[in-house]
Protein backbone atom coordinates (compact mmCIF):
# COMPACT_ATOMS: atom_id res chain seq x y z
CA UNK A 1 0.00 0.00 0.00
CA UNK A 2 1.22 3.52 -0.87
CA UNK A 3 0.83 5.03 2.61
CA UNK A 4 2.02 8.51 1.69
CA UNK A 5 -0.12 8.57 -1.46
CA UNK A 6 -3.15 7.56 0.61
CA UNK A 7 -2.39 10.39 3.04
CA UNK A 8 -1.91 13.08 0.39
CA UNK A 9 -5.00 12.09 -1.60
CA UNK A 10 -7.41 11.91 1.33
CA UNK A 11 -6.27 14.13 4.21
CA UNK A 12 -8.57 16.95 3.10
CA UNK A 13 -11.56 14.60 3.19
CA UNK A 14 -11.15 13.43 6.79
CA UNK A 15 -10.34 16.88 8.12
CA UNK A 16 -13.49 18.30 6.55
CA UNK A 17 -15.45 16.31 9.16
CA UNK A 18 -15.21 17.63 12.75
CA UNK A 19 -16.22 14.22 14.16
CA UNK A 20 -13.22 12.57 12.53
CA UNK A 21 -10.99 15.46 13.62
CA UNK A 22 -12.05 14.92 17.25
CA UNK A 23 -11.30 11.20 16.96
CA UNK A 24 -7.74 12.13 15.91
CA UNK A 25 -7.09 14.46 18.87
CA UNK A 26 -8.89 12.24 21.43
CA UNK A 27 -6.35 10.63 23.79
CA UNK A 28 -8.79 8.57 25.87
CA UNK A 29 -8.67 5.52 23.60
CA UNK A 30 -6.01 2.84 23.29
CA UNK A 31 -4.82 4.67 20.17
CA UNK A 32 -3.02 7.22 22.37
CA UNK A 33 0.22 5.34 21.75
CA UNK A 34 0.12 6.42 18.09
CA UNK A 35 1.36 9.83 16.98
CA UNK A 36 -0.68 12.31 14.92
CA UNK A 37 0.52 11.08 11.53
CA UNK A 38 -0.43 7.47 12.29
CA UNK A 39 -3.73 8.52 13.88
CA UNK A 40 -4.64 10.24 10.62
CA UNK A 41 -3.55 7.20 8.61
CA UNK A 42 -5.68 5.00 10.88
CA UNK A 43 -8.66 7.31 10.40
CA UNK A 44 -8.20 7.22 6.63
CA UNK A 45 -8.07 3.43 6.46
CA UNK A 46 -10.89 2.80 8.94
CA UNK A 47 -13.27 4.74 6.64
CA UNK A 48 -15.39 6.16 9.44
CA UNK A 49 -15.62 2.94 11.47
CA UNK A 50 -14.76 3.17 15.15
CA UNK A 51 -11.29 1.78 15.85
CA UNK A 52 -10.50 1.43 19.54
CA UNK A 53 -7.47 -0.82 20.01
CA UNK A 54 -4.84 -1.77 17.43
CA UNK A 55 -2.07 -4.33 17.74
CA UNK A 56 -0.02 -6.54 15.44
CA UNK A 57 -1.01 -10.18 15.11
CA UNK A 58 1.87 -11.17 17.41
CA UNK A 59 0.89 -8.56 20.02
CA UNK A 60 -2.68 -9.91 20.09
CA UNK A 61 -1.27 -13.39 20.73
CA UNK A 62 0.57 -12.03 23.78
CA UNK A 63 -2.77 -10.95 25.32
CA UNK A 64 -4.43 -14.28 24.43
CA UNK A 65 -6.40 -13.16 21.41
CA UNK A 66 -6.23 -14.31 17.80
CA UNK A 67 -6.91 -12.40 14.59
CA UNK A 68 -9.95 -13.60 12.65
CA UNK A 69 -8.84 -15.18 9.38
CA UNK A 70 -9.34 -12.86 6.41
CA UNK A 71 -9.44 -9.68 8.51
CA UNK A 72 -8.23 -6.57 6.72
CA UNK A 73 -5.24 -4.94 8.43
CA UNK A 74 -4.52 -1.25 8.94
CA UNK A 75 -1.07 -0.08 7.87
CA UNK A 76 0.93 2.22 10.14
CA UNK A 77 4.44 3.66 9.92
CA UNK A 78 6.93 2.51 12.54
CA UNK A 79 10.41 4.03 12.85
CA UNK A 80 13.46 1.81 12.58
CA UNK A 81 15.75 3.14 15.31
CA UNK A 82 19.48 2.87 15.80
CA UNK A 83 20.83 3.09 19.35
CA UNK A 84 24.39 4.23 19.99
CA UNK A 85 26.30 5.44 23.04
CA UNK A 86 28.39 8.60 22.96
CA UNK A 87 31.48 9.15 25.09
CA UNK A 88 30.68 12.48 26.77
CA UNK A 89 34.36 13.41 27.07
CA UNK A 90 35.43 12.80 23.47
CA UNK A 91 32.09 13.00 21.66
CA UNK A 92 32.89 9.77 19.81
CA UNK A 93 30.68 6.70 19.56
CA UNK A 94 31.73 4.29 22.30
CA UNK A 95 32.34 0.58 21.85
CA UNK A 96 30.17 -1.08 24.50
CA UNK A 97 30.65 -4.66 23.34
CA UNK A 98 32.71 -5.59 26.42
CA UNK A 99 30.45 -3.85 28.95
CA UNK A 100 27.96 -5.86 30.98
CA UNK A 101 24.40 -4.59 31.38
CA UNK A 102 25.25 -3.39 34.91
CA UNK A 103 28.41 -1.61 33.74
CA UNK A 104 26.49 0.08 30.91
CA UNK A 105 23.83 1.30 33.33
CA UNK A 106 26.51 2.68 35.65
CA UNK A 107 28.22 4.47 32.75
CA UNK A 108 24.90 6.12 31.90
CA UNK A 109 24.04 6.92 35.53
CA UNK A 110 27.42 8.56 36.09
CA UNK A 111 27.09 10.44 32.79
CA UNK A 112 30.17 8.86 31.27
CA UNK A 113 28.12 7.75 28.29
CA UNK A 114 25.07 9.30 26.66
CA UNK A 115 22.44 7.20 24.92
CA UNK A 116 21.60 8.39 21.43
CA UNK A 117 18.58 7.18 19.44
CA UNK A 118 18.33 8.05 15.76
CA UNK A 119 15.72 7.16 13.17
CA UNK A 120 17.23 5.26 10.26
CA UNK A 121 14.09 4.69 8.22
CA UNK A 122 10.41 3.79 8.45
CA UNK A 123 8.69 0.50 7.87
CA UNK A 124 5.06 -0.29 7.25
CA UNK A 125 3.51 -2.55 9.89
CA UNK A 126 0.10 -4.20 9.75
CA UNK A 127 -2.13 -3.90 12.81
CA UNK A 128 -5.63 -5.19 13.55
CA UNK A 129 -8.51 -3.75 15.54
CA UNK A 130 -9.78 -5.69 18.54
CA UNK A 131 -13.11 -6.20 16.73
CA UNK A 132 -11.22 -8.39 14.25
CA UNK A 133 -9.94 -10.69 17.00
CA UNK A 134 -11.42 -13.30 19.29
CA UNK A 135 -10.56 -14.19 22.86
CA UNK A 136 -9.14 -17.54 23.87
CA UNK A 137 -11.43 -18.99 26.53
CA UNK A 138 -8.71 -20.33 28.80
CA UNK A 139 -7.07 -17.04 29.73
CA UNK A 140 -8.03 -13.71 31.21
CA UNK A 141 -7.98 -10.87 28.70
CA UNK A 142 -7.26 -7.34 29.79
CA UNK A 143 -6.74 -5.82 26.35
CA UNK A 144 -9.88 -3.66 26.67
CA UNK A 145 -8.82 -2.17 29.98
CA UNK A 146 -8.76 1.64 29.96
CA UNK A 147 -7.12 3.69 32.65
CA UNK A 148 -6.48 7.34 33.39
CA UNK A 149 -4.43 9.10 36.03
CA UNK A 150 -6.00 10.08 39.35
CA UNK A 151 -6.60 13.63 40.58
CA UNK A 152 -3.48 13.63 42.77
CA UNK A 153 -1.29 12.65 39.81
CA UNK A 154 -3.09 15.13 37.54
CA UNK A 155 -2.26 17.94 40.00
CA UNK A 156 1.33 16.70 40.16
CA UNK A 157 1.48 16.75 36.36
CA UNK A 158 0.11 20.30 36.35
CA UNK A 159 2.73 21.44 38.86
CA UNK A 160 5.64 19.69 37.13
CA UNK A 161 4.63 20.96 33.68
CA UNK A 162 3.99 24.62 34.54
CA UNK A 163 6.36 24.94 37.51
CA UNK A 164 3.55 26.87 39.21
CA UNK A 165 2.81 27.12 42.90
CA UNK A 166 -0.61 25.53 43.52
CA UNK A 167 -2.64 26.99 46.39
CA UNK A 168 -6.05 26.55 47.96
CA UNK A 169 -7.96 29.82 47.71
CA UNK A 170 -11.34 31.53 47.61
CA UNK A 171 -11.20 31.68 43.81
CA UNK A 172 -9.94 29.45 41.01
CA UNK A 173 -7.49 31.09 38.62
CA UNK A 174 -4.13 30.72 36.85
CA UNK A 175 -1.88 33.79 37.06
CA UNK A 176 0.76 33.18 34.39
CA UNK A 177 2.77 36.29 35.32
CA UNK A 178 3.24 35.13 38.92
CA UNK A 179 3.09 31.47 37.90
CA UNK A 180 0.52 30.80 40.60
CA UNK A 181 -2.52 28.55 40.44
CA UNK A 182 -5.32 28.90 42.95
CA UNK A 183 -8.06 26.29 43.26
CA UNK A 184 -11.19 26.83 45.32
CA UNK A 185 -12.49 23.79 47.24
CA UNK A 186 -15.95 24.42 45.79
CA UNK A 187 -14.56 23.58 42.34
CA UNK A 188 -13.00 20.23 43.24
CA UNK A 189 -15.71 18.32 41.37
CA UNK A 190 -14.44 19.86 38.13
CA UNK A 191 -10.73 19.43 38.80
CA UNK A 192 -9.96 17.44 35.63
CA UNK A 193 -11.54 20.16 33.49
CA UNK A 194 -9.74 22.91 35.44
CA UNK A 195 -6.37 21.13 35.17
CA UNK A 196 -6.73 20.48 31.44
CA UNK A 197 -7.80 24.10 30.92
CA UNK A 198 -4.73 25.42 32.74
CA UNK A 199 -2.39 23.04 30.93
CA UNK A 200 -3.88 24.14 27.60
CA UNK A 201 -3.45 27.78 28.67
CA UNK A 202 0.18 27.09 29.58
CA UNK A 203 0.95 25.59 26.17
CA UNK A 204 -0.87 28.43 24.41
CA UNK A 205 0.79 31.27 26.32
CA UNK A 206 4.23 29.85 27.18
CA UNK A 207 5.13 26.96 24.87
CA UNK A 208 3.33 27.62 21.59
CA UNK A 209 6.41 29.07 19.88
CA UNK A 210 8.18 25.73 20.55
CA UNK A 211 5.86 24.05 18.07
CA UNK A 212 5.13 26.73 15.46
CA UNK A 213 6.64 29.96 14.14
CA UNK A 214 3.10 31.29 13.78
CA UNK A 215 2.46 31.56 17.51
CA UNK A 216 1.61 35.28 17.39
CA UNK A 217 -0.82 34.74 14.52
CA UNK A 218 -2.53 31.87 16.31
CA UNK A 219 -2.93 33.91 19.47
CA UNK A 220 -4.29 36.93 17.54
CA UNK A 221 -6.96 35.49 15.24
CA UNK A 222 -9.95 34.46 17.33
CA UNK A 223 -11.11 31.43 15.33
CA UNK A 224 -7.75 29.66 15.13
CA UNK A 225 -7.04 30.65 18.76
CA UNK A 226 -10.38 29.21 19.79
CA UNK A 227 -9.90 25.96 17.88
CA UNK A 228 -6.37 25.44 19.19
CA UNK A 229 -7.26 26.26 22.82
CA UNK A 230 -10.32 23.99 22.87
CA UNK A 231 -8.55 21.20 20.96
CA UNK A 232 -5.62 21.27 23.37
CA UNK A 233 -7.98 21.14 26.34
CA UNK A 234 -9.98 18.29 24.77
CA UNK A 235 -6.85 16.23 24.06
CA UNK A 236 -5.35 16.85 27.51
CA UNK A 237 -8.55 16.13 29.43
CA UNK A 238 -9.17 12.93 27.47
CA UNK A 239 -5.61 11.89 28.35
CA UNK A 240 -5.77 12.50 32.10
CA UNK A 241 -9.45 11.75 32.69
CA UNK A 242 -10.26 9.11 30.09
CA UNK A 243 -12.90 11.30 28.44
CA UNK A 244 -13.72 14.92 27.67
CA UNK A 245 -16.94 16.86 27.32
CA UNK A 246 -15.30 19.96 25.82
CA UNK A 247 -17.44 21.24 22.96
CA UNK A 248 -15.56 22.27 19.81
CA UNK A 249 -17.80 24.45 17.64
CA UNK A 250 -18.32 23.06 14.15
CA UNK A 251 -18.76 26.64 12.85
CA UNK A 252 -15.30 27.63 14.12
CA UNK A 253 -13.79 24.38 12.88
CA UNK A 254 -15.26 24.76 9.39
CA UNK A 255 -13.92 28.33 9.15
CA UNK A 256 -10.30 27.10 9.39
CA UNK A 257 -8.43 26.09 6.23
CA UNK A 258 -6.89 22.63 5.78
CA UNK A 259 -3.24 23.63 6.29
CA UNK A 260 -4.01 25.27 9.63
CA UNK A 261 -6.07 22.28 10.77
CA UNK A 262 -3.08 20.05 10.06
CA UNK A 263 -0.76 22.41 11.95
CA UNK A 264 -3.16 22.45 14.92
CA UNK A 265 -3.02 18.64 15.02
CA UNK A 266 0.78 18.65 15.07
CA UNK A 267 0.89 21.35 17.76
CA UNK A 268 -1.40 19.16 19.88
CA UNK A 269 0.81 16.16 19.17
CA UNK A 270 3.86 18.10 20.32
CA UNK A 271 2.17 19.20 23.56
CA UNK A 272 0.86 15.71 24.32
CA UNK A 273 4.27 14.20 23.63
CA UNK A 274 5.80 16.72 26.06
CA UNK A 275 3.23 15.69 28.68
CA UNK A 276 4.15 12.04 28.13
CA UNK A 277 7.80 12.87 28.79
CA UNK A 278 6.90 14.69 32.01
CA UNK A 279 4.59 11.85 33.10
CA UNK A 280 7.45 9.42 32.57
CA UNK A 281 9.86 11.63 34.55
CA UNK A 282 7.54 11.66 37.58
CA UNK A 283 6.97 7.92 37.51
CA UNK A 284 3.56 7.68 35.83
CA UNK A 285 2.93 4.76 33.51
CA UNK A 286 2.66 5.81 29.87
CA UNK A 287 2.33 3.97 26.56
CA UNK A 288 5.36 3.89 24.29
CA UNK A 289 4.69 5.74 21.06
CA UNK A 290 4.60 3.36 18.12
CA UNK A 291 6.07 6.19 16.07
CA UNK A 292 7.95 9.36 16.91
CA UNK A 293 6.12 12.66 16.56
CA UNK A 294 6.95 14.40 13.32
CA UNK A 295 8.29 17.49 15.06
CA UNK A 296 10.83 15.37 16.97
CA UNK A 297 11.65 13.15 14.01
CA UNK A 298 12.69 16.13 11.92
CA UNK A 299 16.08 15.74 13.62
CA UNK A 300 16.60 12.64 11.50
CA UNK A 301 18.00 13.60 8.11
CA UNK A 302 16.62 10.49 6.48
CA UNK A 303 13.10 11.34 7.57
CA UNK A 304 13.49 14.86 6.19
CA UNK A 305 14.45 13.30 2.87
CA UNK A 306 11.43 10.99 3.03
CA UNK A 307 9.12 13.91 3.68
CA UNK A 308 10.54 15.98 0.83
CA UNK A 309 10.53 13.05 -1.56
CA UNK A 310 6.87 12.40 -0.88
CA UNK A 311 5.83 16.07 -1.01
CA UNK A 312 4.44 16.18 2.51
CA UNK A 313 7.05 18.44 4.07
CA UNK A 314 4.47 21.23 3.68
CA UNK A 315 2.66 19.65 6.63
CA UNK A 316 5.55 20.67 8.82
CA UNK A 317 5.79 24.30 7.71
CA UNK A 318 4.78 25.47 11.17
CA UNK A 319 7.66 23.62 12.80
CA UNK A 320 11.09 25.09 13.43
CA UNK A 321 14.02 23.53 11.58
CA UNK A 322 15.82 22.74 14.86
CA UNK A 323 12.82 20.99 16.45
Amino acid sequence: MDIIGLFNDNIGIILSDITRYISIIDRSTDLKEFDALNRMLIELQSKGKVVSNLKTEQQWKLVNRRVVKGSKPINVLIPVKKISYIDRETGDIADISELSAIELKQALDYKILQKNISIESFQTVQVYDIKNTYKLKSDKDESDKKAYIGIENALKLLRETTGATILNGDNTYYNIRDNTISICNDHCANLYTIISNYLAKYYMEIRLSDYTDKADEYRTFSNINNLLQLSLQYAIESLIRGKSEINISSDIYNSIDLDRKIEVIYIIDGAINNLYEIMQSIGLSIPEFKAESIYRSMKAEKLSNILRANSINRLCRGLKDND
